[in-house]
């Protein structure tokens, strides 16, 4: 990114430094920088992801991602800074793609100009006298020990020229280019080594092994293009009032870790790969100010720049290195009781939980007790905390032990669990057996008795649960499927009122106190079947319906009009009948007045 202050230089520059000097003038008479590049990246086809590294003035650090093991790479050179009479040249651009290791750190260098400061990979040679302009820096990418990867040369900088004409040498491809001034200019590096001076006053570009950097200009003399070697100084003024611009630095990418290596230059101050993607031109529309690795007509040539692109590695998908039984393992079932659920953690290798693990649970019964699970969701995903519960076990009449094997991927745990008596019992007391319409409330609330040790335990816990998660099944006032009563001093305790859902059939309730369980049979019926009946008492009778005879069973029986009785009763019935009619009549008239008012 060109952040740099300016200067009134010489001649044709006054005018376009001008502008600049009025504007600085309306912010208190400084001058203004160039604004920041826009550095967010987006990455060409066949990449998922991209940096790019403008110039800030120092080194930055690039770790390579995990999984990556190639880099896509352009770069440019620095150009090199023009006078009035002779243009800097343009920076090189190299490109390819780079071998890496994931995790790698590598050294990124820009070469730009800021404020009076030069910073690179290497440095451009300085500018002689009054008409001698600087060279370009290079720019590169390098090995964490110092190892050059890719360098991008920068070009020559400007001098006096021959009667005013001039031009410096283009940053190679990979070879610098010769300033053209024949017997004045310096000239370009030559793969390792620096390029020789134009003539007397010039210094010669420093060789590879020596840091690459420009050689000096002689009076009025242009500086050399830095790179992987640098570029010649122009000679100073002669006789005639000539001098010389300097040579272009060379280009360079390893010959191991690169691949489709491509290297461009420009014999004009036209910067190369002007059409990639990631080159971007002067922030301002003005002569003074130069694109990415621009040769300056008349001022500072363009910054370098490095772009790095690669595609993300798909990371493999985290896989369960164990599975910890975290609760049900060895716990006790009464015979026709219901287990609690057997839960487990899956974690990492490093032990950490993992969250959306698939879990299977299956039963292994090898003595053939009976035991099913309680519902068919045998496979589950574990939570955030990497927990997965099985379904609940219901056990037959049959003693024995079973266990429940999880599963995870490659890695499973067992658990054991005994059917058997149990320290507690818990016998129904009410409400086994009833019937309800939808959306009606079951009659008699669900009550079961608790005993530990053959004496009733009060204070005991009672979980009332509806055993399905369908959507029209029944729930407890509150729209609860699970409530928790405490048995009172009896050892007694009744769910809340249990209301029917929408969906007909029958459904499973069941009562679990500490280790022993209880089930509820309950059935929600259409409307037009039988009327709702409540569960025989625990003695196993139930009560008669009004008026029924002893032996009736309560429910909807056949009704016997017979004799007198009934003929009453036919009576009263078609007199409410008659009435209601009547009083249909009355309220049709109303009702269509109200329909037709709405329309």
């Amino acid at each position: 990114m060109q952040k740099r202050s300016f200067v009134l230089r010489h001649g044709g520059r006054a005018i376009g430094a001008a502008a600049l000097l009025m504007a600085g003038l309306g912010v208190g008479g400084a001058w203004p920088a160039v604004a920041a590049d826009d550095d967010s990246c987006t990455p060409t086809e066949g990449f998922t992801d991209c940096r790019i590294f403008s110039f800030t003035g120092a080194a930055e650090d690039f770790q390579v991602p995990a999984g990556v093991a190639r880099l896509d790479f352009r770069a440019w050179g620095e150009g090199g800074d023009g006078g009035p009479f002779a243009n800097g040249g343009a920076g090189a651009y190299v490109a390819g793609s780079l071998t890496v290791t994931p995790g790698e750190h590598l050294a990124v260098k820009v070469g730009g100009f800021s404020y009076g400061d030069s910073y690179g990979d290497a440095l451009g040679g300085k500018g002689g006298g009054r008409w001698g302009e600087k060279g370009g820096a290079s720019s590169a990418v390098r090995a964490a020990d110092g190892s050059a990867l890719v360098v991008a040369g920068g070009g020559g900088g400007g001098g006096g020229g021959v009667r005013g004409v001039g031009r410096a040498g283009g940053a190679g491809a990979p070879d610098g280019q010769d300033a053209v001034e024949t017997n004045l200019g310096g000239k370009g590096a030559k793969g390792g080594r620096g390029g020789a001076a134009g003539g007397p006053g010039g210094a010669a570009g420093a060789d590879h092994p020596q840091g690459g950097a420009g050689g000096a200009g002689g009076d009025s003399a242009g500086g050399g293009g830095a790179g992987y070697a640098g570029g010649g100084g122009g000679a100073g003024t002669d006789s005639d009032g000539d001098s010389g611009s300097g040579g272009g630095g060379s280009s360079y990418a390893d010959p191991v870790r690169t691949t489709g290596v491509r290297m461009l230059g420009s014999d004009t101050t036209v910067p190369p790969a002007k059409n990639d993607p990631f080159w971007a031109p002067s922030p301002f529309d003005d002569p003074v100010l130069s694109g990415v690795a621009e040769g300056g007509p008349n001022g500072p040539g363009g910054d370098g720049r490095v772009v790095l692109q690669w595609t993300a590695a798909e990371q493999p998908a985290p896989v369960p290195a164990e599975l910890t039984r975290e609760s049900g393992d060895g716990q006790t079932i009464a015979p026709n009781g219901v287990s609690a659920p057997f839960a487990v953690v899956a974690r990492d290798k490093e032990g950490e939980p993992l969250a959306d693990q698939k879990v299977t649970f299956a039963l292994e019964d090898p003595e053939g007790l009976g035991v099913t699970f309680d519902g068919d969701a045998t496979e589950v995903t574990t939570d955030t905390q990497g927990r997965a519960r099985s379904p609940r076990v219901t056990a037959g009449d049959t003693e024995g032990d079973f266990g429940v094997r999880a599963t995870s991927g490659n890695v499973s745990t067992t658990f054991t669990a005994h059917v058997g008596e149990t320290a507690h019992s818990i016998e129904i007391t009410g409400g086994d057996g009833q019937q309800a319409r939808p959306g009606a409330s079951f009659a008699e609330p669900l009550s079961v008795a608790v005993s530990a040790a053959g004496a009733r335990a009060a204070g005991t816990v009672v979980e009332f649960r509806v055993r399905s998660d369908a959507d029209g099944a029944p729930v407890f006032k509150g729209k609860e499927r699970t409530v928790s009563v405490t048995t009172d001093a009896d050892g007694e305790a009744s769910a809340p009122e249990l209301v029917a859902g929408e969906g007909t059939g029958t459904y499973t309730v069941t009562a679990t106190a500490a280790d022993a369980t209880a089930r509820f049979t309950l059935k929600v019926t259409a409307a037009d079947e039988a009327s709702p009946s409540p569960s025989p008492s625990p003695s196993g009778t139930g009560q008669a319906a009004p008026g029924a005879s002893d032996g009736d069973d309560g429910g909807a029986g056949d009704l016997a009009l017979t004799g007198a009785g009934g003929i009453g009763t036919l009576a009263a019935a078609a007199v409410a009948l008659a009435a209601a009619g009547w009083a249909v009549l009355r309220v049709a008239p109303r009702l269509r007045t109200r329909f037709r008012s709405h329309d």
